[in-house]
């Protein structure tokens, strides 16, 4: 018999949720690298005294299930950034025009509201096709830099999955990758963007939502609804060339940092002024951690912080991407 169950022939598409867990049709056809569905159901073995050395006598049960969409990799793109970003940073985010033909998605955290939108993803391969709708995004995560790869990298938890058809008849979309290794990083304490910087080697740029699953008596053992049980930050890592002190300085004297990088893309036909294509990634911190450390014969130093509050910008990161798209599929 043919062998199934083949990797290259998986496939991955999906639709941001109009009502969280009910199963829709998915709107794209979204490439992926890697990525696993894992089904997790918690069973209860009772051990019985039966007068036996036996364990277990087939009176086991199962009494909650969930499944989670693991390491869920791709290339970052212009394009698709903002879909993603919906479930992770920001949801119900529209274009707002720019430059005639190019389109701004600024996504700003909300304070104290939740409004992270919810995906229903389809999982195909040439052995079985399942939906698992009401998705979370948990944690998203953009890393790169000289000589390495743009790698952006997303995990969800979800209700379930459903053995079904996949949606038919999605064709792939033109996309343009963001590269990493083209970026500009900027490093202040008074005004952000305003000093280039020319010491950042590599960095990631890590989101996690708190989202939480919540099981009630409603029937089944998957869960009915979601919420916020976390306060959540976002968390940068970066490598940078010790050709001045002015970042171990900054450690020591525990003086906020005000970080943007910038990664620009081809120019945006028809915008005018002429536009290209960009992602900004700001973020405000205090490093928590600043080693020294060896890398291709340099000595370099190894930032790592939490976001903090900025009371000036009113937000503790921010994530802006310029398009051409005035809508997301």
């Amino acid at each position: 018999m043919a062998i199934t169950g083949r990797v290259p022939l998986k496939k991955w598409q999906a639709a941001i949720e109009a009502t969280p867990g009910t199963i829709l049709a998915a709107t794209r056809l979204q490439p992926m690298l890697s990525g696993d569905l894992v089904p997790e159901i918690k069973r209860e073995y009772p051990k019985q005294q039966r007068g036996s050395f036996i364990a277990n006598y087939g009176e086991s049960y199962q009494y909650q299930q969930s499944v989670q969409l693991q390491g869920c990799t791709t290339v970052p793109t212009f394009e698709d950034l903002p879909w993603f970003l919906q479930a992770f940073a920001k949801g119900s985010v529209t274009a707002q025009a720019t430059a005639v033909t190019a389109y701004n998605y600024t996504f700003t955290p909300t304070v104290a509201t939740d409004d992270l939108q919810t995906v229903n993803w389809e999982v195909a391969g040439d052995t079985q096709t399942y939906s698992v709708p009401f998705s979370l995004g948990t944690r998203f995560r953009l890393e790169g830099g000289i000589n390495k790869a743009s790698v952006q990298t997303a995990d969800y938890v979800a209700q379930r999955h459903v053995a079904q058809s996949i949606t038919s008849n999605l064709s792939l979309r033109t996309t343009e990758a963001v590269v990493f290794a083209k970026g500009k990083a900027y490093i202040d304490s008074a005004t952000i963007g305003t000093t280039q910087v020319y010491t950042v080697l590599d960095f990631s740029f890590e989101l996690e939502t708190g989202q939480k699953q919540h099981f009630v008596l409603d029937g089944n053992l998957y869960p009915r609804d979601s919420y916020r049980g976390e306060t959540r930050m976002a968390n940068l890592e970066a490598t940078l060339a010790f050709t001045d002190t002015i970042e171990t300085a900054s450690f020591s004297s525990n003086t906020q940092r005000k970080v943007r990088f910038t990664f620009d893309g081809s120019n945006i036909t028809g915008s005018s002024p002429a536009t290209t294509k960009r992602l900004t990634l700001d973020w405000y911190g205090k490093w928590a951690e600043a080693p020294f450390a060896e890398q291709d014969g340099l000595v370099v130093i190894k930032v790592k912080g939490e976001s903090e509050y900025d009371s000036a910008a009113g937000h503790d990161w921010r994530i802006q991407v310029t398009n051409d798209l005035p809508t997301l599929p």
